[in-house]
């Protein structure tokens, strides 16, 4: 059994690290084994962006309190839980790092029950926190503007280049016709 002490430090832990976080997300699991835990912590750690915590469901209610309170539904801390922190300016990058492993254990092992953006305090169903895995990386999207901005460039160039190429054929053909 958990001393109160031990408690009251896993709800400050919770706390500090939940409000740290750009997103939060719930996950159920079953039977899952200690390696599919730290497949899990791995994928997410590996980069830096994200945090996997097995769930006390009653600890957490009061851990997530006014800041996460639509997390704290009981209706979704019931059974056997997972909370998923991602960190960083890209939220889809933790839940992208996560549907990897999840892929490879099965939706019926660990699923993706619902989402919080913490710092803009929107509460994501299920949908929602897929459909931002499934928006472009912020690295993505920069590389995206970048080859539009060359293309417009290189394509300005060419013509250019074109109306370069125009004008000196014009001059040569005035030149030919005063010379003769």
């Amino acid at each position: 059994m958990i001393s109160r002490e031990e408690k009251a430090k896993i709800i400050s832990a919770l706390k500090e690290e939940s409000e740290k976080a750009c997103i939060a997300f719930i996950a159920s699991h079953k039977e899952l084994n200690s390696n599919d835990f730290q497949k899990i912590r791995e994928n997410l750690g590996k980069a830096g962006i994200g945090k996997c915590i097995v769930l006390k469901n009653t600890l957490a209610r009061i851990a997530f309190g006014e800041k996460l309170e639509p997390l704290s539904n009981p209706l979704i801390l019931k059974g056997a839980n997972l909370l998923v922190l991602g960190w960083g300016e890209d939220p889809s990058a933790s839940i992208k790092a996560f549907e990897k492993v999840q892929k490879e254990l099965s939706a019926e092992k660990v699923a993706i029950k619902c989402g919080f953006l913490v710092q803009e305090g929107t509460f994501l169903e299920r949908s929602e926190v897929k459909e931002i895995a499934n928006l472009p990386t912020k690295e993505e999207l920069l590389a995206q503007i970048a080859g539009a901005l060359t293309g417009g460039v290189s394509g300005v160039a060419a013509s250019i280049n074109q109306i370069i190429g125009s004008i000196g054929e014009l001059s040569v053909k005035v030149a030919e016709q005063k010379s003769a």
